[in-house]
């Protein structure tokens, strides 16, 4: 977030709650636990970014990562999916995380009855949803919104570093920094691969016709690590009787509800430049619908590219142009840029 390549990028900081104070900390707490090196926060910005890159982070999806940093999506969609792989109720606190709604200072609160009955209509369950919050219990002064939480180890403020850590660790089963796990997370982790294991894909849809759409711009999927890969697993095993398309949007990312949100910081007035994905994603229904009750064919995998300002989004291509074409050659999957 404190990147000069990510100038631009919309929440980055001084934004529900979160401060540039508190990025600075994230930095020179990630310094002092050997993760980042150098001797200004530019430097240890621009160290953050390039391992970013490095684990496959696309140039097109990094614009998005503060943003979602800051609306606390990468903790929260990470402490759910272990929770519920390791079968660990909300009750156990596990990391030391809970769930609640929160006062002006961050502080969890009670909900209101009215705020109950809302909750299961329009919300989505992986916080934060509507009032509820991911709570740091662990805050030395008490409960907080994690995002506005110091670490338990340390006392600073830096968006809980220590639980980000924990969760790392979860998965991986060490913190980068040569740290034992505890007995505790050790059994966690353990649980935790096994669960894994069990739903991995093998990529075989015994030519079942498929469609997947995915926005390149994506923080919450990241298509490197997503589609992309699932697409090639799925030509590996099926090669020619795959029925799976792979339609790849520009200028697209997870949830159009954001869009609004997501304004450059310069011009705070206007929205970035952000395509509507699920009209296109819609629009790869009808043919998928159109497939089975005429057996018309399913145009070819493509990467479709909207236009600003988007009020006429382009079709799925029957027969894309080869600058668009995806194709699937010799264990290598081939994505126009």
């Amino acid at each position: 977030a404190l990147s000069p390549e990510l100038a631009n990028a919309p929440l980055r900081f001084d934004a529900f709650g979160m401060t540039r104070a508190m990025c600075e900390e994230r930095c020179q707490a990630l310094k002092e636990k050997d993760f980042l090196t150098g001797e200004t926060l530019e430097d240890l910005a621009a160290h953050a970014l390039a391992l970013l890159r490095a684990y496959g982070v696309n140039r097109e999806q990094e614009i998005l990562l503060p943003a979602h940093y800051t609306l606390d999506v990468t903790r929260s969609i990470a402490l759910t999916y272990i929770s519920q792989m390791t079968e660990s109720g909300v009750l156990e606190h596990l990391g030391g995380y809970s769930f609640a709604a929160v006062n002006e200072n961050g502080r969890p609160r009670a909900l209101t009855l009215a705020e109950v009955a809302t909750l299961f209509s329009d919300q989505s369950g992986i916080p934060p949803f509507g009032i509820v919050k991911l709570i740091n219990d662990l805050d030395p002064d008490g409960p907080r919104e994690d995002r506005r939480s110091a670490s338990p180890s340390t006392r600073r403020n830096d968006m809980n570093l220590d639980g980000a850590l924990m969760l790392r660790r979860l998965v991986t089963g060490h913190d980068g920094a040569n740290n034992p796990l505890s007995i505790d997370e050790r059994a966690l982790n353990l649980r935790l691969v096994k669960a894994m294991e069990t739903v991995k894909v093998k990529g075989n849809l015994k030519g079942c016709p498929a469609v997947i759409v995915t926005g390149r711009s994506d923080a919450v999927l990241p298509v490197n690590h997503t589609s992309r890969p699932y697409v090639g697993l799925n030509a590996m095993v099926e090669k020619k009787k795959s029925g799976l398309r792979y339609y790849e949007v520009t200028a697209a990312h997870h949830v159009d509800a954001l869009n609004m949100l997501f304004k450059n910081p310069e011009t705070c007035d206007k929205p970035m430049d952000f395509a509507p994905l699920h009209v296109i994603y819609t629009k790869s229904l009808d043919l998928l619908i159109e497939h089975l009750e005429k057996e018309t064919a399913l145009p070819p995998s493509q990467v479709i590219r909207p236009v600003p300002p988007f009020a006429d989004l382009p079709d799925i291509q029957r027969e894309p142009s080869r600058k668009d074409k995806i194709v699937f050659k010799e264990k290598t999957l081939f994505i126009p840029d």
